[in-house]
């Protein structure tokens, strides 16, 4: 143990060459003592042995700092390359960051980061490979768009984020990341949505390598299935009307096999049609064991007046008889304590048959065409704010029909 106030005085030679052995002595015993050194400058070694703990002087010479254990290994130091951690892990609490169409986890000193804002993110920046940081979201509405290289994230499509959601993303360099955990504050699944494959042109071909995919037509179209053999089971597709209301896109299905709910016309074909407002008018084609099945296909007509006693006729395009009619009235005008926008859904009918009503509407659907008749006393709903049933006004109101068929 040595400790020298790294003066060298003037004095006779073993005089001076004694000072200056102390000196050096306490250089190669790092200032080892059981108190500190008198003497003291930044940046110092000082191996405190009341402690055992190797301390370094601070720049402004203010304070000492420790380093580590004297008597362990690597000082008592996690090794790059692996070890034993024996004691907890503090790390640094969650650090605030916009979103924005790139939001930069690299310039985050902290590995956790609460994202604010509601931003669209395309790209977590070009952090190093390795680099992750755990993600929790401050409010609803960010919404991470999916790419299969930059930002590769669950479930295949992009997510948009609830407030409290939390993430464990990965960067895996030159810009592209993975997103390997998402997690729903409500602990509910990730509700994602594949875009749809947009498709134009009057033939399209349906393979296994569809199954999954959300096919929108444009335009009137002949859909060439796959035989069933080659199909998987639970293969399916969602196929869309994306023609104006007033258009009906007729899809022909050529493939062997049953399918229900359809009619098998000569040679095998069978056609249904999709009409009606877009990406609202729907069906999903899926192979179980050995026959195709529809299932429930979905129909929304245009609006129409809720005029008291109006008689209305629309087909539904639906092929067949329509399981169910829902009627959706929609505030035009500010009515009964409702706002411009606003729905009310009205009586559900199952195949009912027309006749005369003073209040809401009757539905007869002898086949894919519906015919309406609205009561003489027109539509009822409930105020908003009261719960008192009063009658809408006309003109500030009109309604739809969902169908399944």
């Amino acid at each position: 143990m040595a400790q020298h106030d790294y003066s060298i005085a003037n004095a006779t030679g073993s005089a001076f060459r004694t000072d200056l052995n102390n000196a050096l002595t306490a250089v190669v015993s790092l200032n080892s003592g059981a108190a500190a050194p008198t003497t003291m400058f930044a940046f110092m070694l000082w191996a405190d042995t009341t402690t055992g703990l190797l301390k370094i002087r601070n720049s402004a010479n203010t304070n000492w700092i420790t380093i580590g254990t004297l008597a362990s290994t690597n000082l008592g130091l996690l090794a790059l390359s692996g070890g034993s951690l024996t004691g907890a892990l503090e790390l640094d609490a969650f650090e605030d960051l916009g979103s924005s169409g790139t939001t930069d986890l690299s310039t985050t000193t902290s590995n956790f980061v609460r994202i604010t804002g509601t931003a669209a993110i395309a790209s977590f920046g070009s952090g190093a490979a390795g680099l992750w940081r755990v993600l929790r979201f401050q409010s609803t509405g960010a919404t991470l768009t999916y790419d299969g290289t930059a930002m590769i994230l669950p479930g295949v499509a992009s997510i948009t984020a609830s407030a409290d959601d939390r993430a464990l993303a990965i960067s895996l360099g030159s810009g592209n990341w993975i997103v390997l955990f998402y997690q729903r504050a409500s602990g509910g699944a990730i509700a994602t949505q594949l875009a749809p494959t947009v498709v134009a042109t009057n033939l399209h071909s349906l393979t296994n390598a569809d199954n999954g995919a959300r096919i929108m037509y444009t335009a009137q179209a002949s859909v060439a299935v796959s035989h069933l053999n080659s199909l998987n089971n639970g293969w399916y597709v969602d196929l869309i009307c994306a023609t104006s209301s007033s258009s009906i896109t007729q899809i022909t299905i050529t493939a062997s096999g049953l399918l229900s709910h359809i009619p098998i016309t000569s040679g095998g074909y069978s056609t249904f049609l999709l009409q009606g407002r877009p990406n609202n008018n729907m069906t999903r084609l899926m192979k179980i064991n050995s026959f195709f099945d529809f299932f429930p296909r979905r129909w929304t007509s245009d609006t129409f007046p809720s005029s008291a006693a109006g008689a209305f006729s629309t087909s539904t395009g639906l092929a067949t008889r329509p399981r169910k009619v829902q009627c959706i009235l929609q505030c035009n005008s500010g009515d009964a304590g409702y706002v411009a926008g606003e729905f009310v859904a009205s009586v559900e009918h199952a195949e009912q048959t027309n006749a005369s009503a003073s209040w809401g509407l009757s539905v007869a659907s002898s086949g894919a065409a519906l015919d309406l008749k609205v009561g003489a006393n027109g539509f009822q709903v409930n105020n908003k704010g009261t719960g008192a049933s009063v009658a809408i006004t006309e003109g500030r109101w009109q309604f739809f029909l969902n169908c399944e068929g």
